[in-house]
């Protein structure tokens, strides 16, 4: 999957382009890691402006750039946009017009081919943290075909931070990118602490010892029965609690996993409701 660049996020000067393409650096290795390969952009590089006076190709002979992120992001770039062979993609973009405009930031309407072509194929533009604007992580967009009009978001990214927020998270959760850590606890050393002496608990035994076999799984321990739905909730400190399957005792786990908010352990719980209820 790829990012789209926000070419109207290009900074007024380039005073400050070293810090903001570094910015722009950060942000694309960490979309890199969950899986998104090339920002694309729409002209060639003489073309593709970072700053008013400063271009793509002025960035790649810069002798002032960090050779690493230099040549890291020279690399990520692939054009055009959208691809001939995206049909359906071209003729959208092709049938409607893109524009974008904030009065707080004094942006008149303009044409945003980048965050059009973000909103076509259901992904995220990147934009430069040129002003505070970009950081937000949704940026909204004029749609106009035969004169009605009506606004749609796009996600965005711009900063180091951004794939931590929520809306972003939750994009990559529905997609299936989320990286999910596997415990380094081996299965028979998972701690399983059923407690109370009540009926079931022979069951609650045998169903956690399942479940730390799982690798997500770093433990399991009884708590108040009740519920029918086997995933009962999920919290954001990574436990799902859990409704043991076929039986009618309304027997319930709290189950710790390796999530470290709510989206991974969405993702976990998921995996665990396939392969156990």
């Amino acid at each position: 999957m790829d990012l789209f660049f926000n070419e109207i996020s290009k900074a007024e000067s380039e005073d400050r382009i070293h810090e903001i393409l570094q910015n722009l650096y950060i942000c694309f290795r960490n979309a890199k890691k969950i899986g998104f390969k090339h920002i694309r952009i729409d002209r060639n590089f003489k073309e593709t402006m970072l700053a008013n006076d400063y271009s793509l190709l002025d960035f790649a002979s810069d002798p002032n750039a960090n050779k690493t992120y230099q040549s890291i992001l020279l690399s990520s770039f692939k054009r055009p946009y959208l691809i001939d062979d995206w049909e359906e993609e071209v003729e959208e973009f092709l049938s409607y017009g893109f524009y974008f405009e904030n009065r707080q930031y004094s942006i008149d309407r303009t044409e945003c081919a980048g965050l059009a072509s973000a909103y076509i194929k259901s992904s995220i533009s990147i934009s430069l943290h040129s002003i505070n604007l970009w950081l937000n992580s949704t940026q909204e967009i004029i749609v106009s075909e035969s004169g009605d009009e009506r606004t749609e978001n796009v996600l965005n990214i711009c900063n180091s931070d951004s794939i931590e927020n929520d809306e972003i998270r939750e994009f990559i959760y529905k997609i299936g990118r989320y990286h999910i850590t596997e415990s380094k606890i081996n299965s028979e050393d998972k701690p399983i602490t059923i407690s109370g002496d009540h009926h079931g608990k022979k069951e609650m035994k045998n169903f956690a010892s399942k479940l730390v076999q799982s690798k997500y799984v770093t433990g399991v321990r009884s708590i108040e029965m009740g519920g029918k739905r086997f995933i009962h909730s999920i919290e954001e400190n990574g436990s799902i609690k859990i409704v043991i399957p076929k039986t009618d005792l309304e027997l319930k786990l709290l189950v710790e996993t390796t999530g470290t908010d709510v989206f991974e352990t969405k993702k976990i719980a998921d995996i665990l409701e396939q392969e156990f209820s």
